[in-house]
């Protein structure tokens, strides 16, 4: 799906098209900066494995090797429960628009409330944030961001 398209037809079926595609241009990003922790992480178990240091930080790499494994796990569960909550979504209070600026996608959850807003920052484009307001949850998603081409 093409941004564009999102623009042209507002409805919550653009809203879960575009919703698919953020969640696996994010679990892309995600999956990068996973990987980047295992290779780090196995440099580090290497490089101290033949020093005197090793004794005392090899047990704490193992470990760190072992809840990274659970996090890959626990994090391809996450992606299939959105997936299934994307594919549920009540079409009557979902919609989807352009924010005033134009510059980034705003998805609506009316009536929906978070504990506090959250915000991550992607590469390349601002920040994608979720946040409350009067109308509901809203999901922002800069246009320019991987996570909306």
């Amino acid at each position: 799906m093409t941004p564009t398209s999102v623009t042209d037809a507002p409805g919550a079926g653009s809203c879960a098209s575009l919703l698919r595609d953020v969640s696996r241009r994010l679990t892309h990003e995600l999956n990068n900066a996973a990987n980047g922790v295992a290779v780090n992480l196995e440099v580090v178990r290497t490089r101290t494995a033949p020093s005197e240091g090793a004794h005392a930080a090899g047990p704490f790499a193992e470990r760190a090797s072992e809840q990274f494994e659970k996090v890959t796990q626990l994090h391809e569960l996450m992606r299939a429960l959105l997936l299934l909550a994307i594919d549920s979504l009540d079409e009557r209070r979902t919609s989807c628009r352009l924010s005033p600026a134009g510059d980034a996608f705003e998805i609506t959850f009316a009536g929906a409330t978070i504990p506090r807003g959250l915000r991550a920052e992607g590469s390349g484009g601002g920040p994608i944030t979720l946040r409350n307001s009067p109308q509901g949850v809203i999901l922002s998603v800069p246009r320019n961001s991987p996570s909306s081409e």
